[in-house]
């Protein structure tokens, strides 16, 4: 089912920290999606339309420029990565081919392998071109453009988000 999946899940270390928090809230609870996934999802395809609209330098430094002969074979004035749009679509809408699981401890997030089968290989590059850093020209394979790239601010704004959901959570159950 998922063809480029991303996947957040409080980290270990933390989620006992943040739960032993709530446990006076009843017993099982394991809930920091339930109440956040939503907001999380909403900032993932913020991230994603930035990304794009960056052409990768979101949070490096972009995406390698193409090589003459796709170029050539591409329709003129069309952004890197940006042929059908049916990836910037899966990745930063809610659109086919987007892929949004939220459950109790973690959400996936990305598109669908049956809708954007492509999306992984340029998430990783193929070929000889997956070992290197950068692509040289004339080399066999398409470089690694990352369309998913989160930092670690992003990662840091989700875990506030976790614990406003559980707070909000808190809230509703009358125990704050």
């Amino acid at each position: 089912m998922a063809g480029l999946l991303f996947s957040f899940a409080v980290p270990g270390d933390t989620a006992p920290q943040i739960l032993r928090r709530f446990e006076r809230l009843g017993r099982g609870v394991t809930v920091p999606f339930r109440f956040s996934g939503r907001a999380i999802a909403n900032d993932f395809l913020t991230i994603e339309e930035d990304q794009f609209a960056k052409q990768g330098a979101r949070g490096t430094q972009g995406w390698a420029a193409l090589k003459p002969r796709t170029l050539r074979n591409k329709p003129p004035g069309l952004p890197i990565l940006q042929r059908t749009g049916r990836l910037e679509a899966a990745l930063a809408s809610r659109s086919g081919g987007h892929l949004e699981v939220v459950t109790d401890s973690e959400i996936q997030l990305g598109v669908k392998d049956a809708d954007v089968p492509y999306a992984k290989y340029h998430q990783s590059g193929t070929l000889e071109s997956r070992t290197q850093r950068s692509f040289s020209p004339g080399r066999r394979g398409m470089p690694r453009r990352p369309v998913i790239e989160t930092t670690e601010q992003d990662r840091r704004r989700w875990l506030l988000f976790v614990q406003r959901g559980l707070i909000s959570l808190q809230r509703q159950l009358g125990t704050v």
